[in-house]
């Protein structure tokens, strides 16, 4: 059965629904039927047959994962109830392929949970490495990153699913280590951390600290020294707030500052301060004093719905030069990746030149655009009667990536030359 059924889904086009929900629905009974039968390896062996068949079936044909998300869940239900590590192998497989093959997937909480379940009963009190590697993997969004490299979260929810696994001292402060690298590398990070809930996840554990708890449905027992708490969770936490916040982490932030009164046994009041409400002080004093320096921003570009437009300027106005000034943020880790080319500035002259300034990769890069005209000299329609010159150059390389920066654009104008200058810092 498993080679005739890897034969018909290796070779589906993913189209045929008439014929593959039966075949899927098929499989998921089966499945559903081995999880609620007594324990018996055949029933194992006949389940797992069938998720090998499917995993080894999508990595010949990448229609399938879009076609198989009711199989998710029934093998992550099945996982739940008959823990097994060949198995959860295959059902961790079978998320990455469906998270790598489909950006609109994305993990549910009650996924979450059951995984949650099934990881701690299958791996037992640490992690293996093959089911942190694909975790790693699924919250990427790609079958190469690990916890040796900086990579971008695309599916934040596992990040607290990754937490919910760790049952040690040494894995809690390798992975808040590790998370805190990441925001650090990425302010992306930061918003998919938020995102995820894994800033309410820490304060949680800060209000239950040092005992275990429970959150999100999921049952957390990280264990962390005191200076560990103050160098990594704390940094961490503020760090995710300084680009993305809640309602709900700021009232958890104050409940870790409030005072704790008590009824004594002289009937008298007991005021106590929470553990690490001074340093929950000094750093959100620090946090706050950051973002208040910081400079406000005016513009979020690559949004094309979000432009400062100033018309009906003339050419008397720029014939002594202009000085154009900003302070510019980009996170250029990110910025490298994406196909967007964020504009910051264009000067256009009609139909008949323009310059435009934008930023691409580490580099700030100006893109000169000039038309001329054709034997009719007509500026109403360059594209029949003129032809199109263009200039591209670097105007600066390697942008400190998620900083303030201060940029000076300088354009002057000597008889028939235009120069442009470019100062970060006010250092040409």
């Amino acid at each position: 059965i498993s080679m005739v059924l890897k034969q018909f889904l290796t070779k589906s086009k993913g189209d045929v629904s008439n014929v593959l929900t039966p075949t899927l629905d098929f499989i998921c009974r089966i499945i559903d039927v081995c999880s609620s039968m007594g324990d018996d390896d055949n029933h194992d062996s006949v389940a797992y047959d069938l998720l090998v068949t499917v995993n080894d079936s999508i990595s010949h044909n990448r229609l399938l994962p879009l076609k198989f998300e009711s199989l998710i869940t029934a093998s992550t239900h099945y996982l739940a109830v008959r823990p097994s590590v060949k198995f959860l192998d295959q059902t961790l497989q079978l998320y990455s392929k469906m998270l790598i093959t489909s950006s609109h997937y994305s993990v549910s909480n009650v996924q979450v949970q059951q995984l949650s379940i099934a990881i701690r009963r299958s791996d037992g009190i640490r992690p293996s490495d093959a089911t942190v590697c694909c975790l790693f993997g699924m919250m990427a969004r790609s079958r190469s990153d690990n916890v040796n490299s900086s990579f971008f979260i695309q599916e934040p929810k596992i990040s607290i699913l990754l937490f919910s696994i760790i049952q040690t001292k040494e894995d809690t402060l390798k992975y808040i280590s590790l998370f805190l690298e990441l925001c650090q590398y990425s302010a992306y990070n930061c918003i998919q951390c938020h995102k995820g809930e894994l800033d309410l996840l820490l304060v949680s554990m800060m209000k239950n600290y040092p005992n275990s708890f429970t959150f999100r449905g999921c049952q957390y027992d990280l264990s962390l020294s005191k200076e560990d708490v103050i160098k990594y969770v704390f940094p961490l936490m503020f760090l995710i707030a300084y680009y993305d916040s809640s309602p709900q982490f700021c009232a958890g932030i104050f409940s870790l500052m409030s005072p704790i009164v008590h009824k004594n046994e002289l009937n008298d009041y007991d005021v106590e301060f929470p553990e690490f409400s001074s340093n929950m002080i000094n750093q959100l004093s620090a946090t706050v004093t950051k973002i208040a320096q910081d400079p406000k921003i005016s513009l979020h570009m690559g949004l094309t719905d979000r432009v400062i437009s100033v018309e009906g300027l003339k050419s008397q106005d720029f014939e002594n030069g202009f000085t154009f000034q900003f302070y510019l943020y980009v996170d250029v880790h990110s910025a490298k990746i994406s196909k967007m080319r964020p504009l910051i500035m264009k000067i256009s002259d009609g139909d008949k030149s323009e310059i435009q300034f934008y930023v691409q990769g580490s580099s700030i890069v100006c893109w000169i655009n000039s038309f001329e005209d054709g034997s009719n000299k007509s500026l109403l329609n360059p594209s029949k009667n003129s032809s199109k010159n263009s200039l591209f150059g670097v105007l600066y390389t390697n942008l400190p990536s998620c900083m303030w920066v201060r940029v000076t654009l300088i354009i002057q104008q000597f008889e028939e030359i235009s120069t442009i200058s470019f100062a970060l810092n006010n250092s040409i």
